[in-house]
């Protein structure tokens, strides 16, 4: 899911990869969310250089939550 510029969402069903596209320069928030666990990870600044590659913390059932800084 996604509402480009602002936040985008990412789930994943095991161990995995995936690229999204993000304008250059935009700042954004990461954060995991362990469905098995029902945790969320702390997040962690990123910078996009255009792509944002995302793999999985570990094998599992993810939700890759990106939320850009300005909002």
């Amino acid at each position: 899911m996604a509402n480009p510029g602002v936040q985008y969402a990412v789930y994943f069903s095991h161990e995995g990869r995936v690229g999204i596209t993000v304008d250059e320069g935009t700042e954004l928030t990461l954060e995991w969310l362990d469905l098995e666990s029902s945790r969320w990870q702390e997040g962690e600044m990123i910078q996009s250089d255009g792509v944002i590659s995302l793999s999985t913390p570990t094998d599992g059932h993810w939700i890759a939550l990106l939320t850009a800084a300005n909002n």
